[in-house]
């Protein structure tokens, strides 16, 4: 039974509501010190938070509460509960991380258990995705493009001080390759510190970027280190450098040229030894043209580039991409029917490795939601179940990659079961004779698709 803690001064609503929802297990709190309590001595699936406590029990507001709650307790689901019908304070708690919310006016029991439901389950699949962004996962793809942009990066790697642009639209994995480049590099062992320019404005950007000493302006208050100080001795990578204003371009230009920094208000100088890594989406050499970007900061940023090609060009590579996200989030590509990942390998994923990823987020939520045992076509969202066009070298990677899954379930029930065939074949639901025959039809396809992929390697690179 799934358990929800409350945080409501009205107990009498709070056991109502236990009684309305008995599929799960209520706990009441009526103080902030009361929840934390509970939450240090038991696992809860659910925080439910009424946003209009009484004064004489709490110092802090609803608001403050979930400010408070988000800092420690990230791998729970927050619902705020309130009788107010202002719009604006649920747009708040939403801002403030709540992931849903309720009002008590409005008890629809049904309505109420679809939130429910759907919250934890959002919740957890947002969780296991943050697990697996979190990981240091390789550069992924197979296509012989992809290998050759990590041989390069590792090229550049073993070059501490060379500035790289990598270029590419939007989700293609830029990120993913600076961080490549840096588990190679001789900086590994120091920070790698990441800036997306965009999302920053004009004004805050250059403090964020070399920091600011305690009254540089209004809002100063405490000296605050940027982002190149954070980055010492490792790599600074700068994504969307095309957003950049040309008045922070002349001073990026100049701490490039001369390897220092000045912050915001200060007229002391630092001497830094990092490596600059820079990626757009955007054609750099046209903003030149368009008097919109130094030519003279271009060059310097670009001592090399790395020309990353969207997923339509390297569609090899998406079965590598989705069993790799399947993995991490302990399924395998078996979980998905065949036609449902050729159309996923199939479709020109204009969105890149990133619309990608979330689609396979959404089959998993649609698949638990639905109840159902497999990703079927009815999981598919309809822009992708109409796409049409096939492509034989993606169907012979759909095949190499399901052999490959095959023989590795059979390889780990052969370990299981200590090499017998017979109990292996008996676990699978085969006999001998078909397991063998299953071993002998992947081993073949497996091989012989093999030996294509090197010969369409060749044909390209010629």
């Amino acid at each position: 039974m799934r358990k929800i803690l409350f945080l409501d001064d009205d107990l009498i609503y709070i056991k109502k509501i236990s009684l309305i929802f008995k599929e799960y297990q209520f706990q009441p709190c009526q103080t902030w010190e009361q929840a934390k309590d509970n939450l240090e001595k038991e696992k809860f699936n659910l925080f439910l938070l009424d946003l209009n406590l009484d004064s004489s029990n709490t110092k802090l507001e609803g608001l403050d509460l979930i400010r408070l709650f988000k800092v420690d307790y990230t791998e729970i689901p927050l619902i705020v509960v309130t009788n107010d019908q202002n719009d604006n304070t649920i747009v708040k708690a939403i801002n403030l991380g709540a992931d849903n919310f309720l009002r008590k006016s409005e008890l629809e029991v049904l309505d109420w258990c679809l939130k429910f439901k759907t919250t934890m389950e959002n919740h957890e699949l947002k969780v296991a995705l943050s697990k697996i962004e979190s990981k240091k996962f390789p550069f992924y793809g197979n296509s012989y493009q992809i290998k050759k942009i990590k041989k390069d990066l590792e090229i550049f790697a073993c070059t501490p001080n060379i500035t790289l642009l990598i270029t590419g639209e939007t989700g293609v994995g830029k990120e993913v390759a600076a961080k490549y480049l840096h588990t190679k590099s001789l900086r590994r062992y120091k920070p790698f510190v990441a800036v997306n320019i965009s999302s920053y404005s004009e004004t805050l950007l250059e403090s964020a970027l070399f920091g600011h000493v305690k009254g540089a302006f209004t809002d100063a208050k405490d000296k605050r280190d940027g982002f190149f100080k954070q980055a010492e001795g490792g790599i600074l990578f700068l994504d969307e450098i095309g957003d950049l204003s040309l008045p922070v371009q002349v001073k990026l230009l100049r701490a490039i040229e001369t390897k220092m920094i000045t912050p915001v208000g200060s007229d002391t100088a630092y001497k830094l030894d990092i490596q600059i890594i820079s990626a757009t989406n955007k054609n750099i050499e046209k903003m030149i043209a368009e008097g919109n970007f130094r030519a003279d900061l271009y060059y310097r940023l670009k001592n090399a580039e790395i020309k990353i090609p969207p997923l339509r060009e390297r569609k090899e590579d998406i079965l590598e991409i989705i069993d790799f996200y399947l993995r991490q989030a302990d399924y395998s590509l078996s979980i998905i029917e065949e036609n449902v990942l050729t159309k996923l390998a199939e479709y020109p994923w204009p969105g890149n490795i990133r619309e990608l990823k979330n689609t396979l987020v959404n089959l998993l939520f649609i698949k638990t939601a639905t109840s159902k045992d497999i990703v079927d076509m009815e999981c598919l969202p309809q822009n992708i179940r109409d796409n049409n066009h096939s492509n034989p070298v993606v169907q012979n990677s759909l095949d190499y990659k399901l052999a490959e899954v095959e023989l590795d379930i059979i390889d780990q029930r052969l370990n299981q079961y200590d090499g017998k065939k017979d109990k292996t074949a008996t676990s699978l639901g085969l006999n001998s004779d078909q397991l063998k025959y299953r071993i002998d039809k992947n081993r073949k396809k497996y091989n012989e698709l093999v030996n294509y992929f090197k010969y369409i390697k060749q044909y390209y690179s010629e």
